[in-house]
């Protein structure tokens, strides 16, 4: 169930409801009680546990598709620096893993 209050949009789940086809979990603490928390710099829901706090981002399938990652190795062998990378995959690829990629290629030069 969705309702409105001075918080802004939250999502109750005590009835089992799932919201927009996901089911609503705190990966911490795993309560369903759960509300919307704002949007990540990508555009994505962000999700706060209204009893441990947790903020979190459901991804639909948490997967970089080969063709990014192909794509970003070769710009990070390039040189590109990571923000630039981080702005031009923008919902595609985070800032963090694409840091983590660039680590991974210098380890295995």
């Amino acid at each position: 169930m969705k309702m409105e209050g001075a918080m802004g949009s939250v999502a109750e789940r005590q009835d089992g409801t799932v919201i927009a086809g996901v089911e609503l979990v705190c990966p911490r603490c795993s309560n369903c009680s759960i509300r919307r928390d704002g949007k990540t710099a990508a555009g994505k829901q962000r999700w706060r546990c209204k009893l441990c706090g947790r903020i979190f981002v459901v991804e639909k399938d948490g997967r970089i598709s080969p063709l990014v990652k192909e794509l970003a190795d070769n710009l990070i062998k390039a040189g590109v620096a990571v923000p630039v990378l981080a702005q031009a995959f923008q919902g595609h690829a985070s800032k963090r893993w694409l840091y983590h990629r660039r680590s991974v290629i210098r380890e295995c030069r």
